[in-house]
């Protein structure tokens, strides 16, 4: 993402703070020890008496007024939902009510590699974008811009591991803010393993490359250069 102008920047942290709270707010604001929220947890959380509700003139230093027209274009993963309010538009922070005439377009790509293209073929192509594993390559290309972590005010409810977790990090500089969290996981047939008579245990990736002629073509995995690699890269070592 090229972010040229500041009122853009200021947008997307605007937008990054509404998918902080609507992605997960009841963590943000009192983190269970797990980094579990349950769904009573988070509908209680939906109603919490933020000091910092926004009021309508709300706006950090140098950001759009609240009545401010425009369009915010969105580059995320396709098939995630992320048009879902739930995601953006809840809560207190929800973004629309801080800036109620800003329309959301949405961009979809289907992986890093698809979303560096794009990015490169056009740099202007989007003004907020949900990176997962590839930033770096958006890094270094300067399709995306350092955050400053003074503008994203939730941070500070943040675990420490969360706020400086060196993923979103790049030479003393902020890149990204994380709103959700999961693992890559391994699952499988119990019943068909019993069926092949497999009497190995798949209890981590190292079956993904085993030779067992019965599990030819019947293997699974997201078609995504980052997460093979990722897994090659975790069975070799």
């Amino acid at each position: 993402m090229s972010v040229a102008k500041p009122w853009k920047l200021y947008l997307i942290v605007t937008a990054i703070i509404c998918l902080l709270v609507g992605a997960g707010v009841s963590w943000v604001l009192k983190p269970p020890p797990a980094g579990w929220v349950s769904p009573e947890d988070y509908e209680e959380a939906l109603t919490y008496p933020f000091p910092g509700t926004p009021l309508s003139n709300y706006t950090f230093p140098g950001m759009p007024l609240f009545n401010y027209t425009g369009t915010l274009r969105v580059f995320t993963w396709t098939g995630l939902g992320r048009e879902d309010p739930m995601w953006w538009n809840e809560g207190p922070w929800g973004f629309n009510k801080i800036y109620p005439n800003v329309d959301i377009e949405w961009l979809y790509f289907e992986d890093e590699p698809d979303a560096l293209s794009k990015l490169i073929l056009d740099p202007t192509y989007a003004d907020v974008i949900e990176v997962c594993g590839g930033q770096f390559k958006l890094i270094d290309n300067d399709l995306i811009e350092p955050l400053d972590p003074t503008m994203v005010p939730l941070m500070a409810e943040f675990f420490p591991e969360w706020e400086f977790y060196d993923a979103f990090w790049k030479d003393g500089e902020l890149y990204a803010v994380p709103f959700e969290f999961g693992y890559t996981s391994l699952t499988y047939r119990i019943d068909m393993f019993e069926e092949w008579n497999i009497s190995e245990s798949p209890d981590d990736t190292a079956i993904l490359f085993s030779d067992i002629p019965e599990l030819k073509e019947q293997i699974w995995m997201y078609d995504s250069v980052i997460e093979i690699m990722d897994l090659a890269a975790t069975h070799v070592g």
